[in-house]
């Protein structure tokens, strides 16, 4: 993996991720894994443990090809009113 890059999780450990499944990591740039990622993750935990039911989803986009994702796509849908659709651009 290049310099500046983290093993990003598309679901959070603290969301009941798998830091070890391959197919649940994906290479990112540092400052969008830490942190505009965790800053998500952490408040959707807070969402959660507060008892709010929350269907979250992390698409990464690949652009034109590679397997470093050129965005991702954060959206969370809570069932006492929590929204979240934020688009994220991976770069340094």
């Amino acid at each position: 993996m290049k310099s500046g890059m983290h093993r990003g999780h598309l679901l959070a450990r603290q969301l009941g991720g798998d830091g070890e499944d391959r197919r649940n990591l994906v290479p990112l740039y540092a400052r969008v894994n830490t942190p505009e990622m965790r800053d998500i993750e952490t408040e959707i935990a807070g969402r959660i443990q507060g008892n709010e039911t929350i269907l979250y989803s992390v698409i990464p986009d690949y652009g034109s090809g590679g397997n470093v994702p050129t965005s991702l796509t954060l959206t969370a849908v809570g069932n006492k009113g929590y929204r979240l659709n934020y688009p994220l651009i991976d770069q340094p």
